[in-house]
Parts: structure tokens; sequence; C-alpha cells
């Protein structure tokens, strides 16, 4: 055999070391290439850029919240497909072996022919007492049906506890909406803030830098150099403050819909309402808000059920139920040594029987029967009493809506003409600032006042996007339908 020298020994543990490195290197780069990111459950690294339709549709696919109203939902869907099964007939098969203690009766009544027998020459075996005999098989299959007018009222319930749920449903998915796009929009203006400190802050930083220079050539004195370090310093510390409150809002986003809180996400979006041309009518948003909002819609379905309950209470009290029963009960005796397949050695002792049941006890008023329909009656009563008060609060609401429109439109005239003043009046101030004609303090001030009126601005738009969705909640429509059904109707 060929002698390997160290040398060669030493490369080829080399070449080999090489290669299934680069094979580990390969395999690796082709894993990283082909990595697929699934729907719904994006990387830690990937940025998603999220509007605030994106924001509702995924909400509606991975918020806990709405598969729990989904759940609940099927629930009621299938109480609803079976609420037939009220009227289905009990059926119970049941097998039996019996073993009787004494049975000398029985002995008895078999051998009681024994002496007229013998007087007439006849053959005759006497039975005697065995194990056998004191055993005996027995089959029972009955069939019962309860029928009462109740029942129907019954069915009826299961069937608008269904009609209950689709509304609770889709009142679960608007809500889950007009939550998550306020969200969003609370969002934005987190984040339109934040970015307006953050311009404040780079100017003040600018503003320092050049009074660092322009001190330094002696253009200007200390203080006022001091005036702009103190100026920056003091707002590092608010917008510090800012960044923590805007990422914060953007985790309760994540939260809300249901995405993973170390997702990182770009929020897209403008808070920039659509205005209502027209005037609204208040009387016509009342009308379609009683006639179409989901909490009034729900409350008139549970007064409907509770109805329903009620009734069938007073007809299952009041109207007797039939009852129709039939039961085979095939039964064997001296069941070990008689033979099972011989139909003589069988006998049924079943029956058919009709009843007309009519519980008087449950007539009288202080009895349990008539309490629960009591109590059902008073439920009727609190449940219209909501109903009644809830119309008016409707009608108190779309009033307010309204109001807030034409107040937060009034707003938004009055912060778009405060932004110009304020950015002419910081133009010329600046201006002012750099040919040394004002002090650095007044520079500030205006500063300080556009930064108020970009502000102001700001939640003028968000308060007049948020009324005008609460009133379109409220009503159960948009706006813009409703103006287009009234065009159609004229």
């Amino acid at each position: 055999m060929k002698k390997i020298s160290t040398k060669q020994f030493v490369k080829k543990i080399a070449a080999f070391a090489f290669c299934l490195f680069t094979g580990f290197a390969v395999c690796a780069e082709e894993n990283k290439q082909t990595a697929v990111v699934l729907p719904g459950n994006p990387a830690a690294d990937e940025e998603i850029i999220l509007t605030v339709d994106d924001a509702v549709d995924y909400s509606v696919e991975h918020s806990l919240t709405l598969s729990n109203s989904q759940i609940d939902l099927e629930l009621a869907k299938w109480k609803s497909y079976v609420a037939w099964n009220t009227f289905l007939p009990t059926v119970n098969l049941t097998g039996t072996m019996a073993r009787a203690n004494d049975v000398a009766s029985s002995l008895q009544q078999a051998n009681s022919m024994g002496a007229l027998f013998n007087k007439l020459n006849i053959p005759f075996t006497e039975t005697k007492e065995t194990e056998s005999i004191h055993w005996s098989a027995m089959g029972n299959l009955s069939v019962s049906f309860n029928f009462s007018v109740a029942m129907i009222q019954s069915m009826r319930a299961n069937i608008e506890g269904y009609q209950s749920g689709k509304i609770t449903w889709e009142q679960a998915v608007k809500n889950n909406a007009i939550n998550v796009r306020k969200t969003f929009y609370q969002v934005l203006l987190a984040q339109e803030k934040l970015s307006i400190s953050k311009a404040n802050l780079i100017n003040a930083k600018n503003r320092m830098d050049q009074a660092a220079v322009n001190y330094k050539n002696g253009y200007i004195p200390e203080m006022q150099y001091l005036q702009s370090q103190v100026q920056y310093l003091n707002q590092v510390p608010s917008v510090e403050q800012e960044e923590t409150t805007y990422e914060l809002a953007v985790k309760g986003l994540l939260n809300m819909i249901g995405m993973s809180l170390d997702t990182k996400v770009k929020l897209v979006g403008e808070i920039n309402p659509v205005f209502v041309d027209e005037k609204l009518d208040v009387q016509d948003l009342t009308e379609k808000a009683i006639a179409n909002n989901l909490s009034l819609k729900s409350l008139r379905q549970q007064i409907k059920i509770l109805k329903i309950n009620k009734s069938a209470a007073d007809l299952g009290t009041y109207i007797p139920a039939i009852a129709i029963s039939w039961n085979g009960q095939p039964t064997i005796s001296n069941a070990f040594e008689n033979d099972w397949a011989k139909k003589d050695n069988w006998s049924d002792r079943g029956a058919l029987t009709l009843s007309l049941a009519w519980n008087i006890t449950n007539m009288l008023p202080w009895s349990s029967t008539r309490t629960q329909a009591k109590e059902l009656q008073s439920n009727i009563d609190k449940l219209e009493n909501t109903l009644q008060n809830t119309e008016e609060q409707m009608k108190l609401g779309v009033i307010q809506a309204v109001s807030g429109l034409e107040q937060s439109r009034k707003a938004i005239t009055s912060s778009e003409r405060n932004v110009e003043l304020a950015e002419k009046s910081y133009s010329l101030t600046w201006q002012a600032y750099r040919n040394g004609t004002t002090e650095y303090l007044s520079l500030a001030d205006t500063e300080s006042q556009l930064k108020a009126a970009k502000l102001g601005l700001a939640n003028a738009k968000y308060n007049y996007l948020i009324s005008l969705m609460d009133l379109e909640n409220t009503i159960g429509s948009s706006i813009e339908n409703e103006k287009t059904s009234n065009t159609g109707d004229k």
C-alpha cells in the first residue's frame, strides 16, 4: 500500500473542509432565496405598508373579538337550522335480564293442571325449581311524542335568535371598522404632531449652530447664543416624549387589528376629510337613524324574541299537551332453558297510550311558571323603555354630530387662515432676526405660534373626520349614499 505523506494528508483534509463549507454556504443561500413570508405573518425585519383600508381588512381576518362574534353567529345559525328538532320523538331501546327471588307462584301456576292430567291419564311432566326458572329476559322499544302549541313558538324563538345574531355580527364588524379607522387616524395625528415638532427642532438646531458661528465671529452677544441653546435643548425632551407616544400608538393599532407588535409598519394616509357640501337635514337624518341604526335593530329583535318566549309560556300553561307513546316489551321466562328462537316462548307486554295532559298548578298566578311569565313581561317592558330612551339619545346624537361637523368645518377654515398668517409672520420675523432688527425671543414666539396653528389645523381636520364617522355610524349609512339616494328620489 502506498503511504501518504503528512503534507498530502493535510492538503486532502483542507480540500474536504473547503468543499463541505462551500456546500453549506450554497444550501444556506438557496434556503435564504426560497424563504417565503406567509400572508398575515410578516417577517420581523420587513416593513409593511399599511393604509386605513388595509388595517380594517386585516382586523376582520385576525381580530380575536370578531372571531368570538363569528363563533356566536355560527352557533345561532346552527340552532336556527335544527330548530325543528323540538318535534323529534323520543326513542329508547333497552334490554334487561331479571332474576326473581321467589318462583313459588310461578311453579304453582305451571303445575296447577297436573292433577287433572293424571286423572285423565294424560302424560304430564311436573315443573321443578331450577336456577333458570328464576331468570327472565326482557327487551323494550319505546317511542313517545309530546306535542304542545308552545313548541311552535320555541322553534320560532330559535329562528329569530339567528336573526338577532346576524344583527350582532354586523354591529361588531361595523364597530370594529370604526374603531380601527379612529385609531388609525389618531396615529396619523400623532405622526403629524411629531413631524411638526421635529421640523421645529431641526430649525432650532440650525439657529443654534448659526448662532454659535455668529458668536464666535463677534456678530452677536453671548446672551443671544445662550438663548438659542436653551430654545433647542428645551425642545429635545418634548420631541422624545412625542416619539414614545407615537410608537405606543402604533403598537396599540397593531394590537387592535391582530398584528404582531414587533411588525414594522409604515402608515400611509392623510387626515384630509371630504366635506359635506350641502346643509344636512337633521329631521331626515334622525328618521334614518331610528330606522337603520343597528343598536335599535338589536333592541327591537330582543323584544321580539322575548314576546315569542312569553307567548310560548302562556300557550304551554293554558293549552293542554298531547302525549303519544308506544312501547314493545318482549319477555321470555326460564331464560336459560327455553329456546329464544321459538316464538311461543315469548310474550309482549307493550302498549299504545294516548294522553292529554293539562297542568292545573301552572295556571295559578303564584306558581313558578306564571312567575317566570311575569318576569318575561317585566323584561319586555324594560327593553321597550330602553328602546324609547335610545331613540331619544339617537336624536340628540344626530343633532350633536351635525353641530360638531359645522363647528369643525368652521374651525378648519379658521385654522387654515391662522396657519397662513403664522407662516407669513414667522417668515417676516426670521428675516428681521437675520437682519438684527428683532430679538431672538420674538422669533421663538412666532415659531411657537406657527406650530400651534399647524397643530390646530390638524386637530380640526381630525375632529371633522371623527364627527362624520360618528354621524354615519348613527344613521347606519354613508352621508354620500344618502345624498345620492335623496337625489334619485327627487
